[in-house]
């Protein structure tokens, strides 16, 4: 066994999971990876038009590659159908039609070319499996919860399967204070952790 700890953000959209994780980054040497990234880079190659609606009231439609030069994925996925294209191809045509490990496998490949006391932080666990997946790896679940992120998603998005979370996670973190208090509350979870490791060792 290593000394390195891995992380496994949950939580629905917008309830700042990327940002608990960019604490650790920042301030403490973690290494962010994303079940997502992938699928992005896969929806970007597909590149289907995206509406959006003129000032003058038309319609015209954008290409999602361009949308995510100009703009950003943050602000690209604040567009209902750019979020659940991103929910229908990572599951409903993604691992529900290829398998479980379509996804994970592609983090296992990244996380063994990193040092092997590199701690990682995955900003992205939303199914049982990816829980199963990073347990499997000695990493811990955490959820992120925040009440406005839920009440902020159309019904469809939240009723999809990606959006249901983790039923058992192994810590949970109320994000309702500063970006601080959320990066605080992150930090002791991996001191506790780190503790609990010393004390098994």
């Amino acid at each position: 066994m290593t000394s390195r700890i891995i992380l496994g953000m949950t939580g629905v959209a917008g309830s700042g999971k990327d940002t608990a994780a960019a604490g650790l980054v920042a301030d403490h040497g973690f290494v962010r990876l994303a079940i997502g990234d992938e699928l992005k880079q896969a929806l970007c190659l597909v590149d289907p038009p995206v509406p959006f609606r003129e000032p003058d009231g038309s319609i015209s439609y954008i290409m999602l590659a361009e949308l995510v030069d100009k703009a950003g994925w943050d602000q690209a996925k604040q567009h209902p159908l750019v979020r659940s294209m991103l929910q229908k191809m990572g599951s409903d045509a993604g691992w529900q039609l290829h398998g479980e490990a379509l996804w994970t496998s592609r983090l296992d490949a990244r996380i063994a070319e990193l040092d092997p006391d590199q701690d990682v932080v995955v900003t992205d666990i939303r199914m049982p499996h990816e829980a199963r997946w990073l347990r499997g790896i000695d990493g811990s679940v955490i959820r992120v919860t925040r009440q406005a992120a839920l009440e902020g998603l159309m019904p469809e998005q939240r009723e999809h399967i990606s959006e249901q979370g983790i039923a058992d996670p192994d810590y949970e973190i109320a994000n309702d204070g500063s970006v601080d208090d959320l990066h605080e509350a992150v930090l002791q979870v991996v001191m506790e952790i780190a503790d609990h490791w010393n004390r098994s060792a």
